[in-house]
């Protein structure tokens, strides 16, 4: 996805990544910089929640980044999130109903 910086083009990615209405997605190649571009991965996160998804992120460099798109359509209940400190993995560990599942990108 490569959104490290804010342009007009991200908000053309991001219509481009929900554009099939998938109920769970994963991203990787964030290159997000949490640490350093706060407002950017906030203005990135507000755009995925006005279309419909809570999103869960790693990325805290220029370099790597994954991520978890999760439609607000569904009801669900997250147990954990768990990251590495590389930026390279995300598991997110949540209940839908009665039934547990681990989302985990790479």
């Amino acid at each position: 996805m490569n959104i490290s910086t804010r342009n007009p083009i991200t908000l053309q990615k991001v219509l481009a990544i929900v554009k099939s209405k998938d109920d769970i997605i994963f991203l990787n190649d964030l290159r997000l910089n949490i640490d350093s571009q706060k407002s950017g991965a906030k203005d990135l996160e507000k755009k995925f929640n006005l279309i419909g998804y809570n999103c869960f992120f790693n990325s805290k460099s220029s370099a790597r980044g994954v991520g978890v798109l999760i439609s607000k359509k569904i009801a669900y209940t997250v147990i954990t999130i768990d990251i590495d400190t590389k930026s390279n993995i995300i598991l997110v560990k949540l209940k839908i109903i009665k039934l547990y599942f681990n989302l985990r990108t790479k």
